[in-house]
């Protein structure tokens, strides 16, 4: 059974990535002897170390800006925070507390950690425990191994290592710190420090500052999430769940269990092959076809968005970026002919719907999109059919998007029409 010491960057709400991704881990077989986190990695962190998983969801079940922080609960609807004319004499209030202890109170957050993490378990336990905070004071990084933290203050040191600006200011020694991910928000470069060398890094995406690993002479295993994972301070119940999902998905993906990027499925090698041959054999008739002969593309390659550069995979590549463009959930594990058969399906049904389109409004779009580049899911549904609509004209393709401009709009404009031509041909 493989042990490796795992890194977890921060994020914030973006963590619940983390605990997917242990969920994939745990199930693999894969064990840890060392955990470093920044911020909410080192909460997560401690969370695996204890090894309880359902005790892990329900901590993150119970986050809520009330359970996090000491906000009163007649300025908060929905998990969101609100302000009106009924509760203004809250925030005059809830200010006063702000000033009072230079940052919004965390006696909650304090109170929660208490509940779910155990220091007399994390002492005791074989695996290794580091973290990183930000000492405002001098503006160095703060690095700390579980050895080094006074008996009975860990839960202060994680949330020193979780100090948002704007939180409750926190002390250590004297000295003011700030979240660890001012210093570095993917804490590699202290587990090589430690010695490790067979190293599982999850970023989330976290903001702050990233420093580039230096993998050689390891065996290092980096974990990124394939989409979006959204706020920081989000605490919507379906999105955490979405991005635990991700999480899984993503680490199984990495481990070749499951295939694709943004979307995850399975049982896909005859049909991708059979669809890979076909490209290659026409690539030249394709491109001339998708592009309207643009002289600034002359590879498949440059019909992908640039997070796909090197991959061979076309026909993968391709089908995603056509299930983006037909607003497909990313969530769901696919057996990838059905995920096939539903982006025809849909693609049928808007072709049916593509003639009643005017073309001055699909113009129009189009030229607002350029102009402020929206993209296709923050479009209205009827505006959208419209976009859809203007993706399936060559010739306003070729007047409006010049293949060097092709990132103003949708960078999955090409690979979508590559399938499309595809399911055109008969190919799919």
């Amino acid at each position: 059974m493989k042990s490796y010491a795992l890194v977890l960057g921060g994020g914030g709400a973006k963590g619940i990535y983390q605990i997917g991704v242990w969920k994939a881990l745990r199930e693999l077989g894969i064990k840890f002897h060392a955990v470093i986190g920044t911020s909410i990695g080192s909460i997560n962190g401690c969370l695996i170390i204890q090894g309880n998983f359902e005790k892990a969801m329900e901590f993150w079940s119970g986050i809520e800006l009330n359970t996090a922080l000491n906000i009163p609960d007649e300025m908060i609807s929905n998990g969101k925070f609100i302000i009106n004319t009924e509760n203004i004499d809250k925030l005059v209030t809830l200010q006063k507390d702000i000033i009072k202890n230079r940052g919004v109170d965390t006696t909650p957050l304090v109170g929660l950690l208490n509940q779910y993490i155990s220091e007399e378990k994390i002492r005791k336990s074989k695996t290794d425990f580091g973290l990183v905070s930000f000492n405002a004071s001098n503006l160095r990084p703060f690095e700390i191994f579980k050895e080094h933290i006074p008996k009975g203050e860990l839960i202060h040191y994680i949330m020193a290592s979780s100090a948002l600006p704007g939180l409750k200011q926190i002390t250590i020694n004297g000295n003011f710190m700030l979240d660890g991910g001012i210093a570095n928000v993917v804490p590699y470069d202290l587990a090589r420090k430690r010695g490790y060398k067979k190293i599982i890094v999850v970023d989330v995406s976290g903001p702050g500052k990233y420093r580039v690993p230096h993998i050689v002479g390891t065996e290092t295993i980096y974990i990124k999430n394939s989409s979006d994972l959204g706020s920081i301070i989000e605490t919507d119940k379906k999105i955490y769940m979405k991005n635990f999902t991700m999480g899984y998905m993503d680490t199984m993906k990495t481990f070749n269990k499951y295939s694709g990027h943004v979307y995850t499925y399975v049982n896909n090698t005859a049909l991708k092959s059979k669809i890979n041959k076909y490209i290659k054999e026409h690539e030249t008739q394709i491109i001339n076809t998708i592009t309207q002969h643009n002289s600034k593309i002359s590879h498949l390659h440059q019909l992908f968005p640039k997070r796909f550069a090197y991959d061979k995979d076309f026909a993968g590549i391709a089908s995603e970026c056509a299930g983006i463009v037909v607003k497909i959930p990313t969530d769901t594990l696919y057996d990838y002919e059905d995920f096939i058969n539903r982006i025809k399906q849909l693609y049928n049904e808007l072709m049916l719907k593509k003639k009643n389109y005017e073309d001055t409004v699909v113009t129009d779009l189009l030229l607002r999109v350029i102009r402020n580049k929206i993209n296709l899911f923050n479009l209205s549904v009827m505006e959208y059919d419209f976009a859809l609509s203007f993706l399936f004209s060559a010739e306003k393709i070729k007047k409006w998007i010049p293949g060097e401009n092709l990132s103003l709009i949708i960078e999955e404009l090409y690979g979508a029409r590559l399938f499309f031509y595809l399911v055109d041909k008969d190919v799919i």
